[in-house]
């Protein structure tokens, strides 16, 4: 029973992350693309790599879509066109939808479903648009995506689901240089505290 227990356990501790040293810097509500539904998207961050994830899990399956510092500041600098935008769209009450320029950069998917691991062949492109409705009623930030077939398998397709961000400045916010760099300065304390206990 001991040695059942112990494999459990360190299963659940291998199943909960692809990365070495990953953990959650940042997270926002966004709706997803095909039905609306509001789910809340986390980006983590691995210290060995310095990568960084969007990060969905349920109780079916967990996605990452990696991505480096370069693209975070490419989202930093899309977010403030989009904010830009969001005040000449409510001034002038205009609707518009557009790409954001110079706002793409490309995402590894990799997916975990029940005992599988999936990796994609290709990266997928992401880009920014900005969306505002009729006398600029809503504004809204959308994050698009694409596929990509698995490596393992032919037929499996990887998806980066589409994002509609409403609250444009709390995902600005999260995605800010000093709120992740705070979240990981307060993780590394919490690791260095852990360790001197165990001496």
């Amino acid at each position: 029973m001991k040695r059942v227990l112990v494999l459990f356990f360190v299963a659940l501790i291998c199943m909960g992350s692809i990365f070495s040293d990953e953990y959650t810097v940042a997270s926002y509500p966004y709706y997803e693309g095909t039905f609306g539904t509001r789910k809340t998207m986390k980006i983590r961050y691995d210290d060995e790599t310095d990568k960084y994830m969007f990060y969905v899990s349920n109780s079916f399956s967990t996605h990452w879509m990696v991505f480096t510092a370069e693209d975070l500041n490419t989202m930093r600098k899309s977010v403030e066109k989009a904010l830009e935008w969001k005040d000449i769209a409510l001034k002038n009450k205009a609707e518009v939808s557009k790409t954001i320029p110079d706002s793409e950069f490309m995402v590894e998917l990799v997916e975990s479903s029940s005992t599988d691991f999936f990796k994609g062949v290709n990266k997928v492109k992401v880009q920014f648009a900005f969306a505002s409705t009729e006398n600029a009623a809503l504004t809204s930030l959308l994050i698009v995506g694409g596929t990509t077939p698995s490596s393992s398998n032919r037929y499996i397709k990887l998806e980066f689901e589409g994002q509609i961000i409403l609250d444009i400045q709390e995902f600005a916010d999260a995605i800010s240089e000093e709120s992740i760099n705070a979240e990981i300065k307060k993780h590394n304390e919490s690791v260095s505290k852990a360790d001197s206990l165990f001496i």
